[in-house]
């Protein structure tokens, strides 16, 4: 589905691309969403385009870099708060979120 929207909104050209790159490393839980990891990691041709790793249910300590992370990028860009708008993603570049993360001291 992720993969279609990405063809209807930028070409089929830019979606392998877009997939590599927003989802090369996908850290989740082994839910029924997750259980075909080949149509997620492979495009059409079988050639790797993601990463796809699990963490075992009950087991938040596999995870706590990613949580912890997206708590640090929510004090830059707050999701939501009474005087704020909600921020969006979408004007950012890879520059922009690499100076955030540098700032709050997070390596990739």
């Amino acid at each position: 589905m992720i993969r279609g929207r990405l063809v209807g909104k930028f070409g089929k050209d830019a979606e392998l691309a877009m997939t590599t790159e927003l989802f090369f490393v996908t850290v989740t839980d082994n839910g029924t969403a997750f259980t075909l990891p080949g149509e997620i990691e492979t495009d059409r041709e079988g050639d790797k385009v993601a990463n796809l790793f699990y963490a075992d249910a009950c087991a938040s300590y596999q995870k706590p870099h990613v949580e912890r992370n997206h708590e640090f990028i929510r004090l830059v860009l707050p999701k939501d708060a009474h005087h704020f708008l909600p921020t969006s993603f979408d004007g950012l570049a890879q520059d922009d979120v690499a100076l955030m993360m540098s700032l709050l001291g997070i390596e990739k």
